[in-house]
């Protein structure tokens, strides 16, 4: 408030609503009487109008509203004020502040909020633990030999053929022989002494290894974590449950079902297996032979009293003997068992039955 003197008048100026004070109050009326209110006057005098503008309409404020008309104290109307400007767009809504973890979609109709654990335990809010398999069978797992062939040996029959020329083709006798055994053959020379020879060597008995069988693989599990706390704290079709970041938010349900609304991507689960898997492996041996065997011919029929003439190696194929013709006997030397190896023999069967379907449906990344 400003006041000075002007004539017999004092000034008083309140905001933009001026008005003269003159020296008798009875000439102004009620018109002024809420205005003057904000200015400190003397007592005495009369308050009449001063010829001046209305004072400014006020601003526009809100959606849309006109500013209010100015002041008429004798002054004129004010003008109307401006349209207000549209709000801004919305910040992205979080959580409201009620809701102390985040809002998520409603589980589907039957299901439950589930993570899938990450690390030893599950987050704060989702405790119960519930275990599901994948159903892949993890099958049989293979089994491994040791190197010690157990049981392999040769027998000691041989095959023998006589000819009476050195390309083993006209055949004299043949029979089986046993080995380490003297075999007379003075009587059956009868003056026509053998010139070739073939001496097939037993078939190996080839044994097995020891086989070693690891324990069986249980199914893969996966271990969700079932929320234990929620609220209503969220907008309407929305839950407030604790972050259980960085896992996504998911929904178990029984069955085999479908996946939609909110929660449109689907992984099948069961919630149990049954073992009826026989799993069985050998280590047989394969490919040992009976070897450094041979026949020694003497010239007399017991084997060793006379001398020994020349040696007809024992291998299945013809030896010509034709520079030792003149033999009465023979010894077949035993066989030496050259091993072979293991290969494991899977003899496994049945299979891992699962139970219990169950699907698990998650929101979109």
């Amino acid at each position: 408030m400003l006041g000075r003197e002007q004539g017999s008048h004092v000034r008083c100026e309140v905001d933009r609503l001026t008005v003269v004070r003159l020296k008798s109050l009875a000439t102004i009326g009620a018109v002024v009487a809420g205005v003057m209110a904000a200015c400190t006057l003397p007592t005495e005098g009369t308050l009449i109008p001063e010829t001046g503008s209305g004072a400014a309409g006020g601003a526009s404020g809100g959606f849309n509203p006109s500013g209010g008309n100015g002041g008429d104290l004798f002054g004129g109307n004010g003008a109307n004020g401006g349209n207000g400007a549209n709000g801004g767009a919305g910040a992205t809504g979080g959580a409201p502040p009620s809701c102390s973890g985040i809002c998520v979609f409603e589980p589907l109709t039957g299901g439950e909020l589930v993570v899938a654990r990450d690390g030893a335990s599950c987050p704060t809010g989702w405790e119960t633990e519930v275990t599901v398999f994948d159903g892949t069978d993890p099958g049989c797992p293979g089994c491994t030999c040791d190197s010690t062939i157990n049981g392999g040996s040769c027998p000691g029959i041989f095959d023998v053929e006589r000819f009476d020329d050195g390309a083993c083709n006209t055949m004299m006798d043949q029979g089986t022989v046993t080995a380490g055994v003297c075999q007379d053959v003075k009587e059956n020379n009868n003056n026509n002494q053998a010139h070739g020879m073939i001496i097939t060597p037993p078939e190996a008995e080839q044994g097995a290894c020891t086989s070693t069988t690891p324990t069986k693989d249980d199914p893969v599990e996966t271990i969700s974590c079932q929320n234990s706390t929620s609220s209503d704290d969220c907008p309407s079709g929305l839950v407030c449950v604790p972050d259980p970041s960085p896992a996504p938010v998911c929904v178990l349900l029984d069955g085999d079902v479908e996946c939609s609304g909110n929660y449109p991507n689907k992984s099948s689960f069961h919630q149990g297996w049954t073992d009826n898997r026989d799993c069985d492996c050998t280590c047989p041996a394969s490919g040992g032979s009976c070897q450094l065997t041979a026949a020694t011919l003497y010239d007399d029929d017991a084997c060793g009293m006379g001398t020994a003439l020349g040696m007809a190696t024992a291998d299945g194929t013809c030896q010509d003997i034709s520079a030792v013709d003149a033999h009465d006997s023979y010894n077949i030397k035993p066989p030496i068992f050259m091993a072979g190896s293991c290969t494991p023999l899977d003899n496994s069967s049945g299979q891992v039955d699962f139970t219990g379907p169950k699907t698990v449906c998650c929101a979109d990344p």
